[in-house]
């Protein structure tokens, strides 16, 4: 089968799990940022986003909104960089059609690699301020025993 990673990353987190995933399934990568993707001969679709402030990227949104009828009749695999992955239910029911979550083959979070170091203005303050009250956000890391189960589901399905 062939395969189709789309993906947008603000701060590289969603990009190495994009590039992990292509390496495991080989599967071709595309930045939504960069190229606006053709998934018309692929088989099977990754799409993957970062959540800010509860949000999935726009141009990732875009792309799902103008592809639905050709993604619902694909094999679709959603992911999400979060920092609060108990939340990730919430954030994939609040950011996708209903009809492409129902006909998603694989849905999951990743974690993240938050670098506070790296943020900017209210983005700094509000991750500073979630730390505090919230111990899940303080050792952050990318959860590599999803994306395992992750790339195994899809390798079982190819």
């Amino acid at each position: 089968m062939k395969g189709l990673i789309v993906y947008a990353s603000k701060t590289k987190t969603t990009e190495k799990c994009s590039k992990i995933l292509s390496e495991e399934l080989d599967f071709k990568m595309v930045n939504i940022k960069d190229k606006k993707p053709d998934i018309s001969n692929y088989d099977v679709i990754v799409i993957g986003s970062y959540i800010r402030m509860g949000m999935i990227d726009r141009q990732i949104k875009k792309f799902i909104i103008e592809n639905k009828e050709k993604l619902l009749k694909k094999k679709c695999a959603l992911y999400l960089c979060c920092g609060v992955q108990e939340n990730m239910d919430k954030y994939f029911w609040t950011n996708y059609p209903q009809e492409i979550l129902e006909c998603a083959i694989l849905k999951e979070c990743f974690g993240c690699s938050l670098d506070v170091n790296k943020l900017k203005g209210i983005e700094k303050f509000v991750v500073k301020m979630m730390s505090k009250k919230n111990d899940t956000l303080k050792e952050k890391c990318i959860n590599e025993k999803s994306i395992i189960k992750f790339v195994k589901t899809i390798k079982e399905i190819k």
